[in-house]
This record gives C-alpha cells, sequence and structure tokens, in this order.
C-alpha cells in the first residue's frame, strides 16, 4: 500500500495541504482517479505516475505536479473553495467576462488596473456568492457558454496573455445562464 513519504509530509505542510484533501491514487488510471476524487471532493493525489521532469508523486485534480509547479495549489484550492461568481461587462467592446473572485469589491478595479483583454471599462452587473466550489461553478459556466467564447489577446509586462474568461452573446442569456447554474451546484 502506498504511503506518503516525510518529504511529501512536509511539502504538503509547507504548502498549508490539509492531509485530509489528499487521496492515495495507487492503482488506479488518470480517468478513475479523477472520478473518485470528484466525488469525494479530494483536491490532490500521491501514489500516481511520477511526473516526468523530477519524478515526483504529487498531483492535483488535473494530474499536474504540484511540487514542479506549486502555483497550481492555488488554482486547485480556488475550484473547491467559497467565493463569488460575477458577471462583467465592458461597454464599449460588448463583451462579457465571467469569473470567480474572493473579494468581489476590488474585482472591477483589479480588471481595469490590468486591462485584462486590453480592456479598462469593465463593470460588474451581476454576482453572487457560493459557499463552496466557487472555481468548479465558473468552469461549468464557461463550459456552458463556450461556443460563445471570445479569445482576446493582450500584452502585460511584455507577455502576451490569452483571455479564456470573455465571451460575446446576449447579456440576458448569460446572466440567466449564470444563476441557473449556480442553484443546480449550490
Amino acid at each position: 500500500m502506498e504511503v506518503l513519504t516525510k518529504e511529501q509530509i512536509e511539502f504538503l505542510s509547507k504548502q498549508e495541504i490539509s492531509l485530509g484533501v489528499v487521496f492515495n491514487a495507487e492503482g488506479l488510471t488518470a480517468k478513475e482517479r479523477k472520478s473518485q476524487m470528484e466525488t469525494l471532493d479530494m483536491r490532490f493525489a500521491y501514489g500516481v505516475t511520477p511526473c516526468k521532469k523530477m519524478g515526483h508523486t504529487l498531483r492535483s485534480l488535473a494530474g499536474d505536479c504540484i511540487q514542479c509547479n506549486t502555483h497550481v495549489i492555488a488554482f486547485t484550492n480556488r475550484y473547491f473553495d467559497k467565493g463569488f461568481i460575477y458577471v462583467s461587462i465592458s461597454s464599449s467592446k460588448e463583451l462579457l467576462k465571467i469569473g470567480c473572485t474572493k473579494n468581489v469589491e476590488n474585482r472591477t478595479s483589479g480588471l481595469n488596473n490590468l486591462s485584462y483583454g486590453g480592456i479598462n471599462d469593465w463593470k460588474i452587473i451581476y454576482y453572487d456568492e457560493v459557499k463552496k466550489n466557487a472555481g468548479k461553478i465558473e468552469f461549468a459556466i464557461h463550459k456552458k457558454l463556450s461556443k460563445f467564447f471570445y479569445p482576446v489577446n493582450y500584452l502585460r509586462n511584455g507577455v502576451t496573455v490569452i483571455c479564456r474568461e470573455i465571451f460575446k452573446c446576449d447579456k440576458n442569456y448569460v446572466l440567466e445562464t449564470v444563476k441557473n447554474l449556480i442553484d443546480e451546484n449550490t
């Protein structure tokens, strides 16, 4: 039976990851692992195929090595955590952004200060607080609206960024979809 090594336990502790959200995936395929982890609300797994880069065996729900890519930890936690699902609109570009945040009051200024998508007139037109799975609900909304995905590239600090949360479609349809998916998932 696979057990966590001392080094893995130290890593998890340093990253403030509770052992209660770490799943023993020994002997499971990637598909089986993900399915069982989602059912049990587990965030991270051990007993998996070693990563190619360093041979680590701690992975996120999505299958990324969390030891090589520690930024994945925050993304994975956001998937399960409480937060606000919001819809923001750019009147000048007639685009919508659907996202989740922990601080809805600061989100509009953050989007505009960053000129997210090369746009600086974002305004939040709807938000709702969810007690858990904010990132999971956000993903479900993006999936449902995928045919309206509107890729926008822009330069941020000299790096080209591809925005994956921008949509071009009827505002009322988006609002109805967002509200329905929040209701279905809470």
